[in-house]
């Protein structure tokens, strides 16, 4: 008798777990699977956010390496157009160089929003049309020609001989002008640096390099080895707070081999 009452005991406790447990499926009362919402509703997982991107700078690069950059960090919608204006399709892009982007490197962006490229083939210069010169004649675009008719007559120097200048007190007079035919080397190291200018390096025989400052789209086809004419101007730097002379900015430029 004890033992028939021990065993109905149990089929009871066993039938009013059953019940409560459908009854609180019934009622929506969540399990491990789901989770509460604001509102109290339950949700299978959290919603998901869109991805914000960082716009990288790719100009300069050689068009496939900038493809992979861009759709290794989750963009996919881009446009490919030909910097000369010509409307030439880009049928090997290891052998075109970036010359402009939009949106500009640092933006933010969105793996939906369009990216578009402008490029030339390697060797070419970036179209004049794609990087206007400034119209005001008392200020030439930088890293482009641009004289006026009280500008100096540059003088005919070496790298080395400029350099040498340079390290013994600045060449000449801020404004003063040289003309020289030199050897592009370290691409790596080129950079803006302290100024907020970009800048490239010229091969000296001895020592280190000639850094000249230059309007970076000026620079997107060159390669180290490539020879290039400079004139350049002596022009004077503010450095925390104080003036520096003996920095060397491009007045014109041109690959000559």
């Amino acid at each position: 008798m004890l033992h028939h009452s021990k065993a109905r005991t149990h089929a009871v406790a066993l039938l009013t777990t059953v019940v409560l447990t459908g009854a609180l499926v019934a009622c929506g009362v969540p399990t491990d699977s789901a989770s509460l919402d604001a509102n109290g509703s339950t949700t299978d997982e959290a919603v998901a956010t869109p991805t914000v991107l960082t716009m990288p700078d790719v100009v300069g690069m050689n068009l496939q390496v900038a493809q992979d950059k861009l759709q290794g960090i989750g963009l996919f919608v881009l446009d490919q157009e030909d910097a000369t204006g010509q409307g030439r399709l880009q049928i090997n892009d290891d052998n075109w160089t970036v010359c402009r982007q939009q949106p500009p490197a640092g933006d933010t962006v969105n793996p939906t929003d369009q990216i578009t490229v402008w490029s030339v083939k390697d060797g070419e210069l970036c179209d004049a049309e794609a990087q206007p010169a400034a119209t005001d004649s008392t200020a030439p675009a930088q890293g482009s020609a641009g004289s006026t008719d009280d500008a100096p007559t540059p003088v005919d120097v070496t790298v080395d001989q400029l350099v040498d200048m340079i390290n013994a007190g600045g060449p000449g007079r801020p404004g003063d002008r040289f003309h020289f035919t030199g050897t592009l080397v370290g691409r790596d190291h080129w950079y803006v640096g302290v100024t907020g200018e970009y800048s490239v390096l010229v091969e000296t025989t001895q020592g280190s390099d000639l850094l000249v400052f230059i309007d970076k789209s000026e620079t997107a086809t060159w390669r180290d080895g490539m020879r290039v004419d400079m004139i350049v101007e002596n022009v004077e730097r503010e450095i925390n707070g104080e003036t520096e002379a003996g920095w060397i900015k491009a007045v014109s430029a041109t690959i000559v081999g």
